[in-house]
This record gives C-alpha cells, sequence and structure tokens, in this order.
C-alpha cells in the first residue's frame, strides 16, 4: 500500500517461476489472489473479525470483476504486444506498448480504489495508528534495499535487477548485452530519494484524512491521485521520471535490435503462456 518501486525486483522474480511454471500455476496464483490480498490488507489494518469478513467479502468482489471486466483487457493487450515483438521492435511501437501498459494499470488501480475507500473508511484510532507503523516498517525496509549502500553499489544493484528483467523475457544475456544494459542503466538518474519522499508524504496527507474523518469521496480522490495519476510530485522528480522514461525507451530498442532468434522465440513464448492462462482464467467467468 505504500511504495510500489520497491516491488518491481520481487514483481519480476514471480512473473518468471509463474512463466516458468507454465499456466497451471499462473492460474494457481491468481485464483489465490483474494486470500493474499486478505493477509496484506489484515497486515496493514489490522483488522478485527467483523472487518475481516467484510473485507473478503469486498476483495472476492473486486476479484470477480476483475476477472470478468479486465483479464480478457489484459489478453486483448498482450497478442497486440505479441504482434509487435515478433520482429524487430521500432521505438513507434514501444510507445504504443507503453501507453497500453499505462491504461491497463490506470484502469486496474482505478477500479481497485474504492475497496480500499471501503475498508480504510471504517478504521478506529488504534488502526489508523498501526497504519501509521506499516507504513514506517515499509519506508525503512525500502531505504533499506534502496538507499543504505554507496552509489557505486547502488548503481550496479540497479544494473543486476535490470538484466534479472530482462532475461525473465528473454533468457540469458550476451555479455555484450549485459554491457549495453549496464551503460544505459548507469547513465540514467537514481530516483529512490525522491520516490521515498513523495510517497512519505502521501502516506502522512492520507493519515491526516482517516484521523479527520474525512468522506469516502475525499479518500477517493487522495488515492486516485497518488496511485493512479501520481500526481503532485516535485518538479525534480517528475523531470528524473520522464528522463529515465526516455532512456528506457532508448535502452530497450538497443537491446532488441541485439536479440537473436532463441531469445526472440523464448520471448514470445513467454508471452503465449501469460495469454493463455489469461484467457482460461477469464473462460472461467461466464
Amino acid at each position: 500500500m505504500c511504495i510500489r518501486l520497491a516491488k518491481l525486483a520481487r514483481c519480476s522474480a514471480l512473473l518468471a517461476v509463474l512463466a516458468l511454471s507454465g499456466c497451471s500455476t499462473i492460474q494457481f496464483a491468481y485464483n489465490h489472489a483474494d486470500w493474499m490480498l486478505l493477509e496484506k490488507a489484515d497486515h496493514y489494518l489490522d483488522l478485527d473479525d467483523a472487518q475481516r469478513a467484510r473485507a473478503d467479502e469486498l476483495i472476492g468482489a473486486r476479484m470477480q470483476a476483475h476477472r470478468r471486466n479486465e483479464l480478457p483487457l489484459y489478453v486483448a493487450t498482450l497478442s497486440e504486444i505479441r504482434v509487435m515483438l515478433a520482429d524487430n521492435l521500432t521505438a513507434a511501437e514501444l510507445d504504443v506498448i507503453k501507453e497500453r501498459l499505462r491504461t491497463l494499470y490506470r484502469r486496474g488501480m482505478g477500479d481497485t480504489v474504492p475497496t480500499v475507500v471501503a475498508l480504510l473508511g471504517d478504521l478506529d484510532d488504534a488502526q489508523i495508528d498501526h497504519l501509521e507503523r506499516r507504513f514506517e516498517q515499509r519506508n525503512r525496509e525500502f531505504a533499506e534495499d534502496f538507499l543504505q549502500r554507496s552509489l557505486p553499489v547502488r548503481l550496479e544493484r540497479r544494473v543486476e535487477r535490470s538484466i534479472r528483467m530482462m532475461e525473465f523475457f528473454v533468457g540469458d544475456l550476451r555479455p555484450e548485452q549485459k554491457e549495453l544494459v549496464r551503460r544505459h542503466r548507469n547513465a540514467m538518474p537514481l530516483t529512490a530519494e525522491g520516490w521515498l519522499a513523495y510517497h512519505q508524504a502521501r502516506q502522512q496527507a492520507l493519515l491526516g484524512l482517516l484521523r479527520r474523518r474525512a468522506s469516502s469521496h475525499a479518500l477517493e480522490r487522495h488515492l486516485i491521485a497518488w496511485w493512479v495519476e501520481l500526481a503532485d510530485q516535485p518538479a525534480a522528480l517528475a523531470q528524473q521520471i520522464k528522463d529515465n522514461d526516455r532512456a528506457w525507451s532508448e535502452m530497450v530498442i538497443a537491446l532488441d535490435a541485439t536479440v537473436d532468434a532463441d531469445q526472440r522465440r523464448q520471448l514470445l513464448d513467454t508471452l503465449d503462456r501469460f495469454i493463455e492462462a489469461f484467457a482460461e482464467l477469464a473462460a472461467e467467468s461466464t
């Protein structure tokens, strides 16, 4: 609920396990996502029995809507992306891919916010204090992962995360491909400090709204601005994000030009596994 950036490496590792394990594992994970989300909500909010039962109901309804309304969009989007990745990727195609993925994210997160607001609106003072402590714990973990290292170590760890993510899609990178990733990534600014400060400010604003017993509408506006629109970022952070986005695109285009036939095949096979799994999951809602 607090810092998404710190989850990128973990998400890449999870995706790799799911993809390599095949469709059945992807489906198993999705079918148990409601339980994982309920446990996460309890971790942050310290729900009582009645609240936990209500959360179970709300999360179940959200997952049913996601399966029915959004998984078909995943299938269509990934199928479109697969066509663009079947041969040499162009800058225009990459722009389309990025916009399609942003659209999926904005819709998914936007449709999830009302469920989160329903959970937050029923918290007592002790639970709000518990949420604050969880925020502080997560911020410390983020700082330990991304900030409490020397600059060379932070840069190298960022390169390693990027290489792992690329290898999830295309398999082992050749030495010259790893060097390409290293060269591009080391030229990009580090943004962890800015992200942490941004999220801490939004966390404190949310806690203030909860303690003032703000309306559901006010809570929803705040979460949409924070999680969906990433609004009110400091100018320096916003510029760094824009610069990194452009540099990432340049790196992906350059790396794609070096992909061999085996790597291209693994990329397409990985996409096919997700397309097939999401299509089967979506069909279960009919």
